[in-house]
């Protein structure tokens, strides 16, 4: 009788029989039991009741949880001593150059190339990404992580810092080139370090990588994920820089009194150090010009926050970014957000939420939804069901059912989250904001377009309080990290307009598990 297991590599749940060997999405061998992280479902000869889904879900992340460091680190040492190295050069091909080239200081958001699509330059792979015969070092940080796939890529001789979850607060770990560090947790229950975030560093640049992809090739080629990466070019004159003990300068994070790039340079130093990431990752960014980007950096860090933090962090950096990007000027604008993972939605959160897109949730006044159309882009169970993967493959879309019955008031709000990759499962979060018209009638604001790692949740964003003197709190339980960019610049993966469906009832109601 077929038997369901999970892969660990890219989380598929097979059914095979039991002697089936290898996953049917990532072919990696299922005998990785050796390992201590995969314990065996099934004994052979047994009748064995069939768990479902949610039994799978619910054990995959209490052994997630229950990884301790120090099988952390065996992982490595067998990893680093045991994988056979790639013979092909996947980052020396002939168009590989021609694909990633671009003007010193442009960004660019793709696609992650999905194996069995067709490959434009819409579309990149990780090896693209990596360059890995030019890497000189590497700072990386995931929820999810497939060592043996990295080790796989990744020159042995490249020094990476990792950034990883762990609920235990713990040190440093140093395994042959690579180090680990973890994050502090604000509970060890509720919250998770899930940036995804790569600092590349190669002779005459510098790479930046923002994404949703975990470090696992599922995620790389196999769902649909957005990336966005920007070159910045070593300085080969003196110039005044900021303080390189780590502080800024200048307290202030009103975007409109600085350049760009230099905030965003000084966001993401003062990110990687309250990550505990090494010394050498965060001063390293001093070598290179930050003046080409016109990215903003949209953070969440576990913690409570107030005063001046509130606009740092989470729904409180969405709503100065957007408020600094004229968005609150607008009488009308159209917000959609595609996630692969919802909570609760809460009416409260969902208003606050919206006047933080509108740019208004700092003001004086209570917050109010000045949109009453917000488009929440999520999954219906025939996508999943009819997608290439099937439900076996979307372990990474959740939706716990008794959030979604508690948020039958937000259900009017839910459009299926259709690839225009036919077939594609997607695991990407965007905000786009668009088509706002100015409050005299005359002048237009362009909007703006989100893509990193947050998901559609209060765990992710945040959310706010107020005390009896009005003092507002915002309160985040997980590391996050995204851009904003431009509206204009938007890749919007997902099925809009006419071809965008509303929920519904039977096979058209949200996955849930």
């Amino acid at each position: 009788m077929p038997e369901e297991w999970e892969c660990r590599h890219c989380t598929f749940v097979n059914s095979a029989p039991p002697n089936g060997i290898a996953c049917e999405i990532c072919l990696n061998p299922r005998s990785m039991h050796s390992d201590g992280l995969l314990p065996e479902r099934a004994t052979l000869g047994k009748a064995t009741a069939v768990p479902s889904r949610l039994e799978l879900e619910r054990e995959r992340l209490q052994r997630q949880a229950a990884r301790t460091v120090s099988e952390q680190a065996h992982v490595f040492g067998k990893a680093s001593a045991g994988v056979k190295r790639k013979t092909q050069n996947d980052d020396s091909a002939a168009g590989l150059a021609k694909k990633v080239a671009r003007a010193p200081g442009q960004h660019k958001i793709y696609l992650t190339a999905i194996d069995g699509y067709p490959n434009t330059d819409r579309y990149i792979s990780f090896a693209e990404v990596l360059q890995p015969s030019q890497l000189k070092s590497a700072f990386m940080s995931a929820f999810q992580l497939d060592i043996h796939w990295l080790t796989g890529i990744v020159p042995k001789n490249v020094p990476v810092c990792l950034a990883l979850h762990n609920p235990e607060p713990t040190g440093p770990l140093k395994r042959d080139n690579y180090t680990l560090v973890f994050p502090r947790l604000l509970s060890k229950a509720y919250s998770t370090m899930h940036i995804k975030l790569c600092i590349l560093f190669y002779d005459s640049y510098l790479r930046v990588v923002i994404s949703s992809a975990n470090l696992v090739k599922y995620d790389w080629d196999t769902l649909e994920n957005v990336v966005w990466m920007q070159d910045f070019p070593r300085i080969t004159s003196k110039r005044s820089l900021a303080s390189n003990d780590g502080t800024t300068s200048e307290t202030s994070h009103d975007f409109s009194s600085q350049c760009l790039g230099e905030r965003f340079r000084r966001d993401l130093i003062d990110l990687l150090r309250d990550m505990e990431a090494g010394e050498w990752v965060w001063r390293g960014l001093d070598e290179f010009d930050f003046t080409q980007c016109s990215a903003r950096l949209v953070v969440s860090r576990p913690g409570k926050f107030g005063g001046d933090d509130l606009r740092r962090y989470g729904i409180g950096r969405l709503s100065s970014i957007a408020s600094e990007m004229g968005v609150e000027r607008s009488a009308e604008y159209d917000l959609m957000y595609q996630t692969s993972s919802l909570g609760s939605l809460n009416p409260t959160w969902l208003t606050d939420f919206e006047s933080a897109a509108g740019g208004n949730l700092l003001a004086s006044s209570t917050p109010t939804s000045s949109h009453p159309s917000l488009k929440i882009i999520y999954p219906t169970v025939e996508t999943v069901q009819t997608s290439r993967l099937g439900a076996n493959g979307a372990g990474t879309i959740t939706w716990q059912r008794k959030s979604w019955v508690s948020s039958s008031a937000a259900h009017h709000l839910l459009r299926d989250s259709v690839s225009k990759r036919t077939g594609a499962l997607s695991h990407c979060k965007i905000i786009v904001c668009s088509n706002a018209t100015g409050l005299d009638g005359t002048d237009s604001v362009d909007g703006y377009y989100y893509c990193g790692s947050h998901n559609f949740t209060m765990s992710a964003w945040g959310t706010v309080s107020k005390s009896k003197g009005t003092r507002m709190q915002l309160t985040v339980n997980n590391w996050e990290l995204g851009v904003i960019v431009s509206r204009k610049e938007a890749v919007i993966p997902f099925e809009t307009g006419s071809k965008m469906r509303p929920h519904g009832a039977g096979r058209a109601s949200a996955y849930v598990m």
